[in-house]
């Protein structure tokens, strides 16, 4: 019986804990990416329309099915390529060597100045207001066709940051570009959002970028971030052909005329694995 109250003291203990929730905010941002590195020259690149998806025309690609790629820019004496030289490639992985070109700018950015070695080990990093998670397994790679993996996903986020549908008013869609996926993704949020839906702005920066796979959802997570905090929503490219009525941001970028911006960041990945995180600027 001591054994089971100990227990029971515990659970309470635990729950406790999870009840008190703190702020949390995003101090620095880094990034490397096809449109650049450092988020202030990549920003721009967005707002601008810029592509970073280019032709391979060397000779070492001449043998890829596809020679279409989104190429990380580099400069001879470069960040890039002195992250990327023999010396540093002998010791870890390119895509480690570049995370920690990214890392290192979000540190200064945030004037991250740890005291000891213990505050460097107790350092983490989170994004967002509210996070949620769905899984709907309905196929290896297509999302369910009625959009309840993703709706549950964007309703879970909602939940835990505790706001409203009608607090949002943008959202960064996860859009891959294909018609299956980008037709379930918004019948996910007019399902969600009712006649609210109308009234957010949607894009997707994945036409400028590409598809970076496991860092996709950080780098569109950043551009929201960014959207938050300058009041501006980052443009749509190529979308001559929109699946539906939605409110998409497209070819230009838009003004966010909220005092109050508060977004909605998608990522939904095969196997029908939905993330979704509500960010928001700080009035």
């Amino acid at each position: 019986m001591r054994k089971y109250n100990t227990y029971l003291n515990l659970i309470r203990s635990i729950n406790t804990i999870n009840a008190v929730r703190r702020r949390v905010v995003v101090t620095g941002l880094g990034v490397v990416s096809p449109l650049g590195t450092g988020s202030e020259l990549v920003w721009t690149n967005i707002l601008k329309g810029k592509c970073g998806i280019v032709a391979l025309n060397d000779e070492e690609y001449i043998n890829l099915p596809c020679r279409l790629a989104g190429l990380i820019p580099r400069e001879k004496d470069g960040i890039v390529e002195k992250a990327l030289s023999k010396s540093t490639l002998k010791s870890m992985a390119p895509a480690t060597s570049l995370a920690l070109v990214a890392t290192s700018e979000a540190l200064k950015d945030a004037n991250w100045t740890p005291k000891s070695e213990h505050c460097k080990e107790m350092t983490g990093v989170a994004i967002g207001m509210g996070y949620g998670l769905s899984g709907d397994a309905s196929h290896i790679t297509t999302p369910r066709e009625d959009g309840s993996g993703a709706m549950l996903s964007m309703a879970r986020a909602l939940k835990d940051g505790n706001l409203q549908k009608e607090d949002i008013t943008y959202i960064n869609a996860h859009a891959t570009s294909t018609p299956i996926g980008d037709g379930i993704e918004s019948t996910a949020i007019k399902s969600l959002f009712k006649e609210h839906a109308l009234k957010i702005s949607v894009s997707s920066t994945k036409g400028a970028h590409g598809h970076l796979l496991g860092a996709a959802g950080n780098l569109e997570a950043m551009f929201t971030i960014l959207s938050c905090y300058h009041g501006v929503l980052p443009p749509t490219l190529n979308l001559d052909d929109p699946v539906d009525d939605l409110c998409y941001v497209v070819k230009n970028a838009k003004k966010w005329d909220h005092e109050r911006r508060i977004a909605l960041k998608n990522s939904f990945g095969f196997g029908g694995t939905n993330a979704s995180l509500c960010i928001a600027n700080i009035l």
